[in-house]
């Protein structure tokens, strides 16, 4: 599924999506995950810019959330081009936390309007936003 161009405002912060590609991925071998996998990973490719009034972020950033389905070892791989802006007071690792966290009800609300199902006839089961900023700090310092 692609989605292009669209602008939302989401706790403070203007992000607008340049494209949102989502795709369902089924394991090729069943059973060659074994243990509890992790619900999700993030990857970006950004940037953040500095204005006298406002702080940017601009890239790609790629998650891949694992179906919390019984006996499923489906994800959705989530990858999205976009340009976020906030006032100076919001502190970047904020900033970049609330956008995944945006992402992370986008992709719900996606699986749950295309019903999406795995090949087991599991419905889709979109992990909980479970980020906190200080995650983020590292990689996005004020």
């Amino acid at each position: 599924m692609e989605t292009k161009n669209f602008e939302v405002n989401f706790e403070g912060i203007t992000i607008y999506f340049y494209e949102i590609n989502a795709t369902l991925m089924e394991e090729v071998m069943d059973g060659v995950i074994t243990g509890i996998p992790p619900l999700t990973r993030i990857w970006h490719n950004t940037s953040m810019t500095i204005t006298h009034n406002s702080k940017s972020i601009r890239g790609r950033i790629i998650i891949i959330f694992k179906n919390q389905s019984p006996q499923s070892n489906s994800g959705i791989s989530l990858i999205c081009d976009l340009d976020a802006a906030a006032p100076l007071s919001i502190k970047a690792s904020e900033m970049i936390c609330r956008v995944v966290q945006y992402l992370f009800g986008w992709i719900n609300s996606y699986a749950i309007d295309e019903n999406i199902e795995t090949k087991n006839g599991n419905k889709f089961l979109v992990p909980e936003f479970l980020y906190a900023s200080s995650q983020f700090e590292n990689q996005f310092p004020d």
